[in-house]
């Protein structure tokens, strides 16, 4: 007899190991199988983003990856022993002003941990064989190490299994795309030199370029572009001498742990669900890794998904919600095998005059804060919204934009304090602010009875410049000078729904129940 699961992962790297754990904090169950034979033990993905990182804090992990992590505050172009372009994540509004550095093994290890504490375990030595799906479930067979097959039913399959994905051979389905002609150089090693240790150094060199990525105690990640030779493997020799010919500070280097070689490839899937069967990771997109973002996106499509799958199981919410996935996440991996193919083929650029205009340019774009903070917004994976999903509202204009992350604000308990947004959302439910506005104009026995009728999986907030009225019998916060209703733009009364994943789904101005209801009623099941 089979067993049956709400979900059944397929790769047990970073982005399924992520996709167990969600499912499990969301009250679902899950069975995670993978036919290697156990964690990573190679550093591999390295910078996890701020938003991977504000993810990581909403789900439990943060703590442990930042002891385990190394903090870079920000990057350095050089070329030809001069800095070019010193940018940092100093004036980003977010949780954090740093990404972290943490070799995927560690980071495999961290989330393979929570999980285990959550009663689960990835079944190692374990490989897809073949499914069947139909409107009821997906049905898979298995086999383990001693060659023996069985089969698991369940309501969904997740495909996290990379970009040799098994899930995706076996459904015949496309991955778009071409591999990039130059060959680059791969080593961990250990970098003795007075450069600083929380900045990513990218030198520009008439080669091609130099990436070097700082992990803890001296360890780097070097990245280059690998020059015209017969070299197949490069050694140890092989990587001093192109970094003393392309890297003009003075360094010694020590120590390797790992030296490949490797190609670039960008590919992606044009449809991120096929019936039961969801594609997560490298199983639906591959890109150049300049910028970091390769395993970032994965963990993200992954935290994207599984507060969907979660209230669809326990019928909270209609099964269509889950073509909002595809619709939301596919055009953010288009958009990164996009940003990161531009970036990969403008550090190339190996003619002299293209490469001075190329560092001229900049060099000037770095020297205006607002362009700088955008880049470094857009590097922290900030920026991708969800403004088109078919899950995403609007009504009137704000600072802020449905389909945006959360803004950074403060609100104040009837206690006194002071507390972030981030703070009181965090968790699995969504979460409904209705701000009274500047000029207080929010019908609170409209407001009482919208409340009143919310499913379960919605906390109801009310948001008001005084005390709390004694009609509301929900909770209150308090917005000190109206410091957080200036900062999105409300003079009159708002409605805010946020998600799960801490982006807002429906915004309105002014805050009118019918509309909102309407909404409601598309997304959840009353």
């Amino acid at each position: 007899m089979s067993q049956h699961f709400d979900a059944l992962v397929v790769g047990a790297g970073p982005v399924g190991l992520f996709m167990a754990n969600e499912l499990m904090r969301h009250g679902l169950s899950c069975k995670i199988i993978d036919k290697k034979s156990g964690l990573s033990t190679q550093s591999k993905a390295l910078g996890i983003h701020i938003r991977t990182l504000e993810a990581f804090y909403d789900t439990g992990i943060i703590d442990d990856v930042l002891a385990r992590g190394h903090k870079v505050h920000g990057v350095l172009f050089k070329s030809k022993g001069k800095v070019i372009a010193d940018n940092t994540f100093g004036h980003v509004d977010a949780l954090y002003d740093y990404l972290i550095d943490l070799p995927q093994d560690e980071t495999e290890a961290v989330l393979n941990e929570h999980l285990i504490k959550k009663g689960n375990a990835v079944e190692w030595n374990t490989e897809l064989l073949r499914f069947e799906q139909d409107t009821h479930g997906v049905t898979a067979t298995i086999k383990n190490a001693a060659g023996q097959e069985s089969t698991i039913s369940a309501d969904w399959l997740i495909a996290c299994d990379g970009s040799h994905s098994t899930a995706r051979q076996l459904l015949n389905i496309d991955f778009v795309g071409a591999e990039y002609k130059e060959k680059w150089w791969l080593a961990d090693i250990y970098i003795d030199w007075e450069l600083p240790n929380d900045r990513m150094v990218i030198y520009l060199a008439d080669n091609g370029p130099t990436a070097c990525f700082p992990m803890n105690n001296h360890r780097y990640r070097l990245v280059m572009a690998a020059p015209k030779s017969n070299i197949e493997n490069p050694s140890f020799d092989d990587i001093k001498n192109y970094f003393a010919k392309y890297c003009p500070d003075k360094a010694t280097l020590r120590d390797p742990l790992w030296i490949t070689a490797f190609y670039l490839h960008h590919r992606q899937i044009q449809q991120y669900r096929k019936d039961r069967v969801f594609f997560a990771g490298d199983a639906a997109h591959i890109h150049s890794p300049m910028g970091g973002q390769g395993m970032n996106t994965g963990i993200q499509d992954t935290y994207n998904l599984a507060w969907k799958l979660a209230l669809v199981q326990k019928k909270i919410a209609p099964p269509d919600i889950l073509d909002s996935y595809h619709a939301e996440r596919y055009p953010v991996g288009k958009k990164v095998l996009h940003e990161t193919d531009k970036m990969t083929k403008m550090v190339l650029v190996k003619n002299p005059i293209a490469t001075f205009f190329r560092n001229k340019v900049l060099s000037l774009v770095s020297s205006f804060d607002k362009v700088k903070d955008n880049i470094m917004n857009n590097m922290a994976q900030l920026t991708i919204a969800y403004e088109d999903s078919p899950l995403v509202e609007q009504y009137g204009k704000l600072a802020i934009q449905a389909g945006t992350l959360i803004p950074n604000i403060n609100l104040q308990a009837a206690s006194g304090r002071s507390q972030r947004l981030f703070d009181i959302v965090k968790g699995t439910q969504h979460h409904l602010f209705l701000f009274a506005g500047v000029d207080n104009s929010l019908q609170l026995e409209e407001a009482q009875k919208i409340a009143v009728h919310l499913p379960s999986a919605i906390i109801v907030h009310l948001v008001g410049n005084g005390e709390k009225p004694a009609a509301w019998s929900g909770n209150y916060w308090r917005d000190v000078n109206q410091t957080a209703q200036q900062k999105i733009g409300a003079k009159q009364s708002v409605a805010m729904l946020v998600r799960p994943d801490k982006y807002i789904g429906f915004l309105q101005i002014p805050f009118e129940a019918k509309t909102l209801q309407d909404y409601l009623a598309k997304v959840f099941v009353f």
